[in-house]
């Protein structure tokens, strides 16, 4: 990440081996708050507490748009 993103640090060998995450913001916000928020969050690369293996039991809720707002 330190190479790609060209940022001011020195690479060490730990860093070699660290997996890269990219971080997306799932909910909806203003366009440039979008692309602030979710380059903070992936520059600070944040590991995952943990990695769910399959989908728990809860209810689920669509993520639907007006047509308008989505086109």
């Amino acid at each position: 990440m330190i190479k790609i993103a060209n940022i001011p640090k020195v690479v060490k060998e730990e860093h070699e081996k660290q997996p890269l995450y990219f971080y997306v913001p799932a909910f909806k916000i203003n366009p440039k708050l979008f692309l602030r928020i979710g380059k903070q969050i992936t520059l600070a690369q944040i590991e995952p507490a943990q990695q769910i293996r399959k989908i728990p039991k809860i209810r689920f809720h669509p993520a639907d748009l007006p047509l308008e707002e989505g086109f």
